[in-house]
């Protein structure tokens, strides 16, 4: 199992840094059909869990279409500014999710 982990950071949706990958899956398909393990971190400012789902349901589908698989996820909300994240239980459970892996 090869492990695939990219943290997205979310301002209005997924970055065109992210899409511009997405969009080249299609070149290699092929290739990238394979089993893999992926994990999501993604910050996000608000702490409406409701605003996350989307990027969510986008990780989902990419996984079901590529075969893939979910190795966990951290979905940190709240994290606007740098240093927000400081002194929250996200960057632990980014620990976890990496050590578990």
């Amino acid at each position: 199992m090869q492990l695939f982990l990219h943290r997205l950071c979310i301002t209005f949706g997924i970055s065109a840094q992210i899409k511009a990958v997405i969009d080249r899956f299609y070149a290699i398909n092929g290739q990238i059909h394979v089993p893999k393990k992926v994990a999501l971190i993604m910050t996000y400012a608000d702490t409406a869990a409701k605003e996350a789902q989307p990027i969510i349901n986008h990780y989902e589908t990419l996984l079901n279409y590529l075969g893939w698989s979910d190795a966990g996820k951290v979905i940190a909300s709240g994290v606007w500014t740098e240093g927000d994240v400081n002194h929250t239980q996200y960057p632990i459970q980014a620990y976890e999710l990496g050590k578990n892996i």
